[in-house]
C-alpha cells in the first residue's frame, strides 16, 4: 500500500509539473485561451463613385514634373527608337513624388537609400478627400472602370495609340469604408490591384 501510495504521489506531482510548465510556456497565470480572429479578404469592387478631371482650384497634386507635350507622334512604329530624354526644372512647383516614394522603404534593405517623407499632406484641403463630400451626383461604379471605353471616339488628330480613344487625364474615386471597432487593434491593408496608373488618396 505504501509502494502504491508514493507511486500515486509522483504520478500527481508528475502531472502537476507539468501542468506548471505549460503555465509557463503560456506566459504566466492559467487563463482561458483566446480565439484569434481568422484572416479575411473582402472584395471592394462594387460602392465606387467616380468624377473625371480635378475639382476647381486644385493644384500641386502632380506626381512629378513631366515635359510639356509639343507634338503628338502616336503613329511611331512600335519599334522606333525613343527622343532623348528633356531636362526639367520643378522651379518650386509642389509635387506629390516625395511623399509617394517612402512608402517603397520596406522593401529597400540599405536603410541609406531609403525615402524621407516631408512633413506635411499635401491635397488635404482638397474637397474630395474630405469625409463629408458630397459625391451622390458623382457616377456610380463598379471596379475595374475605365473612363476611356466610355468615349467619345476621337474623329479629329492624330491620338491613336488607344484606339483613338480618350485615355489620358486624370480622374477620381471615392468609395466610403465601414471599420467597426471590434477591428480596433487589427492590421487592416487596402491592396489596389492593377492601377493604370492610379495614385490612392484619402
Amino acid at each position: 500500500m505504501a509502494a502504491g501510495a508514493d507511486q500515486a504521489a509522483l504520478t500527481r506531482r508528475g502531472a502537476l509539473a507539468a501542468s506548471a510548465c505549460a503555465v509557463a510556456l503560456a506566459g504566466g497565470a492559467p487563463r482561458a485561451w483566446a480565439v484569434e480572429a481568422p484572416r479575411e479578404r473582402l472584395l471592394l469592387d462594387e460602392g465606387w463613385r467616380f468624377q473625371k478631371d480635378d475639382p476647381p482650384g486644385a493644384s500641386g497634386l502632380s506626381y512629378d514634373v513631366r515635359p510639356q507635350v509639343k507634338t503628338s507622334e502616336d503613329g511611331k512604329a512600335a519599334d522606333a527608337r525613343p527622343q532623348e530624354a528633356e531636362a526639367v526644372r520643378a522651379d518650386g512647383q509642389r509635387v506629390l513624388k516625395p511623399w509617394i516614394l517612402p512608402t517603397a522603404n520596406p522593401f529597400i534593405g540599405d536603410p541609406a537609400k531609403r525615402h524621407q517623407r516631408p512633413a506635411g499632406d499635401p491635397g488635404g484641403e482638397v474637397p474630395f478627400v474630405q469625409p463629408a463630400y458630397d459625391d451622390s451626383r458623382w457616377q456610380a461604379v463598379t471596379l475595374p472602370h475605365d473612363w476611356a471605353i466610355e468615349g467619345p471616339w476621337l474623329t479629329t488628330g492624330p491620338y491613336g495609340g488607344m484606339g483613338r480613344l480618350p485615355s489620358w487625364g486624370v480622374g477620381w474615386y471615392r468609395r466610403k469604408l465601414d471599420i467597426p471597432v471590434r477591428d480596433r487593434g487589427r492590421s487592416i491593408f487596402l491592396d489596389v490591384d492593377g492601377p493604370c496608373p492610379t495614385l490612392p488618396s484619402g
